[in-house]
């Protein structure tokens, strides 16, 4: 929580004892000073010159203030006029160094979430275009274990795929031989080459319905115990 004291400071612009105005607490005449006020605000973060003009009236004779609520005709004429006279600053804001660097990171957390929402999107339609027709050279990072006989089950960890060839209700995938930790499946983008390694036959309904595939059939031997697909991308 940010918590912001504003701070406000009236700034002398002119000042004169007005001649031929009585003071109304002791009606003596020619003691009567006049000052015109200019308002800054200061917040800490933000410095503000603004356009208003106060001002005060004292009696140098009786040394009282005179309120507003008393003053005279006179008086409020005399104000009106020093107002026209008084060297006036013109209106601005000055930002303070730190409110500037919170501003920035303001904007640069906001491009990052706009890029973030927008890679998300992007990457939900690339996906759902792949699982609604799927074509040779689609790539697939899944996770994946290998049955290799009723009692045993391989962990393969992480690999890319690549879609080499559609017939009809069945897809054929083949993996990379390079590996992806785990902890860089977010980052990982499809290798160019190296899918030189198993080959699976996934049928198509499955595929299109199901993110996280069960008993895709190998060519040979026991095929895939578990495959879970987590990113998607096209070519």
């Amino acid at each position: 929580m940010i918590i912001i004291n504003v701070k406000t400071i009236f700034e002398p612009l002119h000042k004169t004892i007005v001649k031929d105005i009585k003071c109304p607490n002791c009606q003596a005449k020619d003691h009567v000073e006049i000052v015109v006020y200019q308002k800054h605000t200061d917040t800490g973060w933000i410095y503000k010159v603004t356009k208003i003009l106060t001002g005060t009236a004292y009696c140098l004779n009786c040394n009282t203030d005179i309120p507003n609520v008393k003053w005279t005709p006179e008086i409020e004429s005399a104000f009106e006029k020093l107002k026209t006279e008084s060297p006036v600053q013109k209106s601005y804001i000055k930002l303070s160094f730190l409110f500037k660097l919170l501003l920035c990171f303001l904007a640069i957390m906001a491009v990052v979430i706009a890029y973030f929402i927008y890679s998300l999107s992007n990457e939900g339609k690339i996906k759902q275009k792949i699982l609604q027709t799927p074509t040779v050279n689609n790539k697939l990072l899944i996770s994946h274990a290998v049955r290799e006989d009723y009692t045993k089950t391989n962990d393969l960890g992480n690999s890319w795929a690549v879609i080499k060839k559609i017939d009809g209700d069945t897809i054929i995938i083949q993996f990379s031989t390079q590996k992806v930790p785990l902890e860089q499946l977010n980052d990982s983008e499809p290798p160019k080459t190296s899918y030189d390694g198993k080959i699976y036959k996934i049928k198509k309904e499955a595929f299109q319905n199901e993110e996280k595939i069960t008993e895709y059939h190998q060519e040979k031997g026991m095929g895939l115990n578990y495959a879970y697909i987590w990113k998607y991308k096209e070519e």
